[in-house]
């Protein structure tokens, strides 16, 4: 098997039968022999992924994409993305490698593949986007059209494409410091401090495979998941529930800025919830308890039982890196679904709060329906919880940015991380 035929394979499962780009290539990538096979897959698949809708108004202005076998589909895309986004593969080498493709599953339609990918080499500005303001911005950002009307309304009709390209560490042992930093110079990694915890860095290697890392000196989240773990504001001694907590992530940062006390996750999965205690045990944190239960319909046992209480809600996952199949499945319909559970969420863990007591509601999206307008659903139905000086528990180049008192929308290209959504409320 070569990366182009795991390639191919890989997106029928993700476009044709529901599946997930980062679990497909997790499945598929030991069967290629070696690395860089297996860095070809990934940038394949997700490059598709990621230029879609792009390629697809290329591809429909050559032939009718409708009536095509998903093999055929997918063969032209991956042939278009090789063609007008990698520059260290020809145009002859990716025309050819497509017909291949599809002669081994499709031979009579290898030479639509052909004429197809070879009329798109003769064309002179295969990438302009059309004058048209909305369908020009559902291109650019790979949103389908109903998604791009609402990132106008979120970011402007000026928004540009961020780079994300980093991945976010979290210091766990403040002793560590020095060996981390020499870490990321031997990986000749690029580093930007955010704050005494959190880097962001590019490049660098697999940071996993290193003894820090193996020892817990440190872990890997984003810069976003840090800072909501902060926003908890989190004391030595504090109870601490996280309600929709897998993978564990921001309950370990909340811990760890405890030192003693007590952190109960819960996980609708009970194997999700047994994945975070593992980890918590792997790390040496302590006072992290996993349960699995549903943040729907919360035991009456833990009303009024918590200082603080995290609402991390399942969510449209628009910010979410790595996920970018998200936006090409998403309909209103989710959205509005999705808004329905966050707001029955939100009433159960109201309900756990001490009073005096805090709440902090996040989302890994951009949308209003599942952002403001969720806050502000909230502080309707809720008069005993009022805003809950957010600006206060972060970094002064984030506190800045803080609307209402309450609310932080993270913006990528201003913050240089994912646009995740934050809000902090206190029981009177």
């Amino acid at each position: 098997m070569t990366a182009r035929q795991a390639a191919l394979d890989v997106l029928i499962r993700v476009m044709h039968k529901a599946s997930y780009a980062n679990l497909c290539i997790k499945d598929t990538a030991p069967k290629l022999p070696d690395a860089r096979e297996r860095a070809m897959l990934s940038a394949l698949v997700y490059g598709v992924l990621e230029k879609r809708l792009h390629l697809e108004y290329i591809l429909k202005s050559l032939c009718n994409m409708k009536k095509l076998p998903h093999e055929v589909e997918e063969a032209l895309y991956l042939g278009a993305y090789q063609m007008l986004f990698m520059e260290s593969v020809p145009d002859s080498a990716a025309v050819s490698e497509s017909v291949k493709l599809v002669r081994k599953k499709n031979a009579r339609l290898s030479g639509l593949v052909n004429a197809v990918l070879r009329n798109l080499a003769r064309m002179q500005e295969p990438l302009k986007l059309p004058e048209d303001a909305l369908t020009a911005h559902s291109l650019k950002f790979n949103l389908p059209v109903h998604l791009a009307k609402r990132h106008m309304d979120v970011f402007g009709v000026d928004a540009q494409i961020p780079d994300l390209r980093r991945v976010g560490v979290r210091l766990r042992d403040a002793s560590k410091k020095e060996a981390l930093l020499a870490l990321f110079k031997e990986q000749n990694a690029e580093v930007e401090q955010l704050w005494d915890t959190c880097f962001c860095v590019r490049g660098g290697g697999d940071l996993v495979a290193s003894d820090l890392y193996k020892q817990g000196a440190f872990v890997i989240q984003s810069a976003s998941s840090q800072l909501i773990a902060k926003a908890v504001g989190a004391k030595p001694g504090m109870r601490v529930l996280d309600t929709c907590a897998a993978p564990g992530g921001k309950s370990f940062a909340v811990a760890d800025g405890m030192g003693e006390g007590a952190v109960l996750s819960l996980d609708l999965h009970d194997h999700r919830a047994k994945l975070i205690a593992r980890e918590a045990k792997r790390l040496g944190i302590l006072i992290v308890e996993a349960r699995q239960a549903d943040a729907t319909k919360l035991s009456a046992s833990l009303y009024e039982s918590f200082d603080a209480v995290l609402v991390d809600a399942p969510c449209s996952g628009l910010s979410a890196q790595g996920k970018p199949e998200i936006p090409l499945r998403l309909t209103d319909a989710d959205i509005d679904s999705l808004a329905d559970v966050q707001a029955k969420i939100l009433r159960e863990a109201a309900k756990c709060v001490k009073k005096g007591g805090v709440l902090v509601y996040s989302t890994c999206t951009w949308t209003k329906e599942e952002n403001e307008n969720q806050v502000e659903r909230f502080l309707r139905e809720n008069p005993e919880f009022s805003c809950g000086n957010l600006a206060a528990y972060l970094p002064e180049q984030f506190s800045q940015y803080v609307t209402d008192d309450t609310m932080l929308r993270l913006d990528s290209v201003r913050d240089g991380m994912p646009s995740f959504f934050m809000a902090r409320f206190v029981k009177k």
